[in-house]
């Protein structure tokens, strides 16, 4: 046979293949949160993170032949926003809901999403509201209680008889306060002491004189800032001047660049207790971010990160169950560790995350990994 037959033969198969491929329906996933208005950033980066996991999918053939399409909705940042959102993604057929952003919206949406079997799987959603439940709410961000309970139980267990104080911000009472709580909580029954639990809702000089008093008085080992990036900046420069030898961790809420900025005496002192690796941290987040950068023009935030994860995991459910879309919401339980950016991407059977707790440092003006802490389970 000819050369010139030869590449006919191909250039036919080729094409059979491509209209073969065409003729697949797309398997069709939701994504849903605020994409409009002053505080829609975080959906928006969001539903980039989940546009990039796609992308890199259908790059590599889809699943089963079949090409993911993103289907979008905006939920107004409203509870109603979200059901009529996860509606209007129920009507164009999806298989599944990335979002949406925050607890109350899921909470809200998850009724309906219920009485027709479509699961829902948020990037970042904390609340304890959400946990230990059997439905169909999954999440790849582990609930807000369970990295202050793995840091108690780590000072704990390596400084059996340190005394600790928390400062806790009351403005953002719905992520401080069961924050702090779930701290205290494990602290004492793993038998750590308490010396005082202070609350301020402004740190002007008048509050920053009081705490000062306080850690004076009690010198504690440890001091657990529940805070801001600016105000855990100013906090652990009061520590380090009342009380030198004290240790200082922050809630992963200080961990944002505007810790980076700051040049105060104590930021590199305050180790913050995390599930959010640097961008830097590995090759993998390297390329999610130059990447995201390239495409969008600015740096991927962690609900960009958490976004993506959550399709990579929803892709692999969706590779083992095939046509049988029934089986999802028992497989997204049972898959195992799947690859992710901040490390394997694991749920247990209520579809709660499970994963790794880390201890996040600043050095030089960049976030650095101190040290893996363990794993946290749901």
């Amino acid at each position: 046979m000819g050369r010139a037959a030869v590449l006919t033969k191909v250039l036919m198969a080729v094409l059979l293949l491509l209209v073969s491929a065409c003729g697949q329906e797309p398997i069709r996933i939701g994504v849903s949160g605020q994409l409009s208005g002053v505080y829609s950033d975080f959906a928006v980066q969001g539903r980039n993170g989940a546009r990039l996991a796609v992308e890199e999918i259908n790059a590599r053939g889809g699943i089963g032949g079949h090409r993911l399409e993103l289907v979008t909705a905006d939920d107004g940042g409203t509870p109603q926003g979200a059901v009529e959102a996860d509606r209007r993604l129920m009507g164009r057929g999806v298989v599944a809901i990335i979002g949406h952003m925050t607890s109350d919206r899921c909470l809200a949406a998850l009724a309906n999403l219920q009485g027709v079997g479509v699961p829902m799987i948020s990037p970042t959603a904390s609340s304890p509201q959400l946990s230990g439940k059997r439905d169909l709410f999954f999440r790849v961000q582990p609930s807000i209680e369970k990295v202050p309970q793995m840091l108690a139980h780590t000072l704990a267990e390596h400084r059996p008889f340190a005394k600790v104080c928390t400062v806790r911000d009351r403005r953002e009472a719905n992520y401080t306060g069961p924050w702090e709580e779930a701290f205290a909580r494990a602290y004492r029954s793993s038998g750590g002491s308490f010396l005082c639990r202070l609350t301020y809702s402004r740190l002007d000089q008048s509050n920053m004189e009081r705490i000062s008093e306080s850690l004076s008085s009690s010198r504690p080992d440890a001091v657990v800032l529940v805070s801001s990036a600016q105000d855990a900046a100013r906090l652990a420069g009061l520590v380090l001047r009342c009380c030198p030898n004290t240790l200082i961790y922050a809630a992963s809420w200080a961990q944002t660049d505007d810790l980076l900025t700051h040049r105060k005496e104590g930021v590199e002192q305050i180790r913050i207790a995390t599930d959010i690796l640097p961008l830097d941290a590995s090759d993998a987040l390297r390329r999610f971010a130059w990447n995201y950068r390239k495409r969008y023009g600015v740096p991927p935030s962690f609900a960009a990160v958490r976004s993506y994860e959550a399709v990579r995991l929803l892709a692999a459910a969706l590779s083992r169950v095939g046509n049988a879309l029934d089986r999802l919401p028992q497989t997204l339980t049972r898959l195992g560790p799947v690859p992710g950016l901040y490390g394997p991407i694991e749920l247990d059977s209520f579809g709660d995350a499970v994963g790794t707790l880390y201890v996040v440092g600043v050095r030089s003006g960049k976030f650095v990994v101190l040290e893996q802490l363990g794993r946290k389970e749901s």
